[in-house]
Parts: structure tokens; C-alpha cells; sequence
């Protein structure tokens, strides 16, 4: 679809710090737009502006808000209280920004929870195209209770001519569509998050020198390597990673146990690392390190044997799909949209979450058997890349954009 007086604005939004799966996804969309569509991206003054360098090369326009939502733990009510606040004033600011600076009708495309960011999602549909992306299902902490308001809240959204939901996962999906009328189905959407194939046979193909990129992060060679990539949070199971870490080392195998993460380790973390004493079997690494280019990253995947993510709670990670379709095996956890791309024993091995032992059982089953791990391995590359094409993904994304553009 083309504008009769020129490209159709889409502004892209998040308020919070860190960057992961929900910013790949931006990019994917930007990677794939046409000279119909004019890309702007907003995101915090002060937040992690490493992935603002993969957006870079696109020619996207990068503003910034004044306010961010940090979404730090909350110990006591207290703490829950200034959360809350610091949330509604940083989505304020999205409003007056939007307010200020965004053409009557363009497209405002946002990363915010709907069942919590209603207001700000009301307010921006009535003056702009608004399209709120989930990439998780509903929490499902405290839902009994929440539940009749989290329906309301979802289903006064999308009676708005100019509102609709993108999920990025068939399990988010599901979950939204279990708090709303069959009604308004349509306005929900599976726009998933995926990969760029181009990118990866790119990646494949380069000259790769596995052990120098491991001498430069000081990671010995001739080690199994196991890699998981993400934020260092409790969420993503880090503290079960360090124990299969801290097991290894106390059999005295050959694994070696990798953490890439977008931010330096804080000194919290770096004392808890250090009391399961697994020096020699350990590193954490800082993606920026590896080098300007989204690339970088990737290649960094191959210096692995297999791939973990042993979350606790997730939609469906990017970092699995890169994995799946760059030939790692994948050993992740039962939970949410993850079984969408892993098939235990076929695309890779589940676990129950907060499972050590599942864990090393897992990391062992690979270690050992050479032929299973080529067998899923080739296996799930090529399901990730028949399944999550970044083309057919942003494909459905764009059509959305037009037909809200038309419904409006």
C-alpha cells in the first residue's frame, strides 16, 4: 500500500532500558519495509543504546523519551507503589511525545502489555493507528482474580476502530483470546517474531576461526562449549545454569559454560557467581564486546556445541530461533511458546524449568551421543527456517498496518 502524498509513518515504541526478542522483532519489520513505509524509532534517553546500532544501517529516525520504566523487582508494597508510578509517568511521556511530534493517523506500533497499558493504549488510538504487540501470554499469577478486569480492559480496546493487537506467539494468541469475545478475534494477530535467512546462511558461510574468538574472550578451546544468550535475570534461569556449571566442574569433564548478555554483570551478581566456585568452567561475556554489527552476534553462536535457555517464563526467544536455524541443538524448558519451535527429541530437548538435574541429563545426552545431537540439529534448522522467515513474518505485519490504515 502507497500513500497518495507519500510514505506512511510508523513510529516504533518501548519505555524501558533493556533491549532483547521484542527489539529483533522491531528490526525485522524495519529490515522488510518498502519505500511506502517511513521507519522512526523511540525508545529511552539513558536506556541501553547498543541495539540502536542495528537499526543504524535502515536509515530508521531515533528519538528519544525523557522517562523510561526501569520494571526492577519489587520487594514490598512500597517498591510496588513507585513501580506503578514510575510506569504511568513514563507512559505520559509516550503520550505527550506522540502528542507532540506523530501525524494525525500514522501508525504508532507499541511494545506494551494491553491487560496494563490501557489507558495509554486508549489515548493513542484515538488520534493515531495503534497496534500494541504481546510477546508473552497473560501472567498467570493472580489471573482468577485479575481476570474480569484484564477482559474488560482488553475488550474496550479493541472495540476501537483504530486499535489492534499483534502476538508474537500462538500461545500469546491463545491467552489474549481466552480474555476477549470471538468477536473481535480478528483484531489479534500472529505476527511472529523470526529470522532473516539471508543473515544467517551469511553468517554460515563466513571465514569462522573458532579458536581465536574463544582465546580473545578468554574461554580455552578443546571444551564442549554451552552457550545461552539473554539477559542475566532470574527469569531467564541463571542460577540453574550456574549449578549445571558448578556440577560440571565437580565431575572434572570437558564442558564449559558461556553467559552472552547485553549488559555488564552488576557486583551482586558477580559475588553470587563467585560462591559456586566454577573458575575454569565459566564466562560471562558482554555482546558489545563481539563487535558493531547484529552479525557479530550470531557468529558468536557458532563457537557453541548447544544452546540453553532454561527460563522460567518466556513467549518464544529470538535467541532460540537464531540457535535453531544457525544448527545449535537446543535444550530449553516446557513452558509457554518454546515447545512451538522445540519438539523434545526431534527439534531439541524440553525440560521441567528450575530442573538441574533435567538440565545436566540434557547437556549430557548431547555431549555424549554425537549422532543424536547431528540429528536434531539439522532437524531443527531446518524447521526455524521454514517456519520462522522474518519475509512471511513482517509480510502479515505490513498487511495489518494497511488494513487498520483502511478500517480507520
Amino acid at each position: 500500500m502507497s500513500a497518495p502524498h507519500g510514505p506512511i509513518e510508523v513510529t516504533m515504541i518501548w519505555n524501558y532500558p533493556n533491549w532483547g526478542g521484542a527489539q529483533i522483532y522491531f528490526l525485522s519489520i524495519v529490515r522488510n519495509a518498502g519505500p511506502e513505509w517511513k521507519m522512526r524509532l523511540v525508545l529511552p534517553r539513558g536506556a541501553n543504546s547498543d541495539v540502536t546500532r542495528f537499526f543504524e544501517p535502515y536509515g530508521v529516525k531515533i528519538e528519544y523519551l525523557d522517562r523510561m520504566y526501569a520494571q526492577h523487582a519489587a520487594a514490598s508494597l512500597l517498591d510496588k507503589l513507585k513501580r506503578q508510578w514510575e510506569r504511568i509517568r513514563s507512559e505520559l511521556e509516550v503520550y505527550r511525545y506522540s502528542r507532540r511530534n506523530l501525524a494525525p493517523n500514522s501508525i504508532v506500533h507499541i511494545e506494551a502489555a494491553p491487560w496494563q497499558s490501557w489507558i495509554l493504549l486508549y489515548l493513542l488510538s484515538r488520534r493515531f493507528n495503534t497496534i500494541a504487540t504481546v510477546h508473552n501470554s497473560i501472567p498467570a499469577k493472580d489471573s482468577t482474580s485479575r481476570a474480569p478486569i484484564w477482559s474488560w480492559r482488553m475488550t474496550f480496546l479493541l472495540r476501537q476502530p483504530r486499535f489492534q493487537l499483534f502476538a508474537a506467539n500462538q500461545d500469546a494468541v491463545e491467552s489474549i483470546r481466552s480474555y476477549v469475545p470471538e468477536a473481535y478475534w480478528d483484531k489479534i494477530s500472529l505476527t511472529r517474531a523470526a529470522i532473516n535467512p539471508f543473515e544467517i546462511e551469511q553468517v554460515l558461510n563466513a571465514p569462522f576461526d573458532r579458536d581465536g574468538l574463544l582465546r580473545k574472550h578468554g574461554v580455552p578451546i578443546n571444551r564442549f562449549i554451552v552457550l545461552c544468550v539473554g539477559q542475566f535475570i532470574d527469569r531467564k534461569g541463571r542460577w540453574v545454569f550456574m549449578e549445571a556449571a558448578q556440577q560440571a566442574r565437580a565431575a572434572g569433564n570437558d564442558l564449559f559454560f558461556i553467559w552472552l548478555g547485553p549488559e555488564e554483570l552488576s557486583d551482586a551478581d558477580i559475588a553470587r557467581i563467585a560462591e559456586y566456585d566454577v573458575e575454569g568452567y565459566f564466562r560471562y561475556v558482554v555482546s558489545p564486546s563481539l563487535g558493531p554489527k547484529r552479525s557479530d552476534v550470531l557468529t558468536f553462536f557458532r563457537v557453541a556445541d548447544v544452546f540453553i535457555l532454561a527460563s522460567y517464563l518466556e513467549g518464544l526467544p529470538i535467541s532460540i530461533i537464531e540457535a535453531l536455524a544457525l544448527g545449535l541443538p537446543v535444550i530449553s524448558t516446557n513452558i509457554n511458546a518454546i515447545p512451538e519451535a522445540v519438539t523434545n527429541l526431534k527439534t531439541g530437548l524440553l525440560i521441567k524449568p528450575g530442573y538441574t538435574l533435567g538440565l545436566t541429563e540434557a547437556i549430557e545426552k548431547f555431549h555424549l551421543d554425537d549422532k543424536f545431537r547431528t540429528e536434531v540439529s539439522k532437524a531443527g534448522q531446518a524447521f526455524a527456517l521454514e517456519t520462522f522467515d522474518e519475509r512471511l513474518a513482517t509480510a502479515v505485519v505490513f498487511d495489518r498496518y494497511s488494513r487498520g490504515l483502511a478500517d480507520a
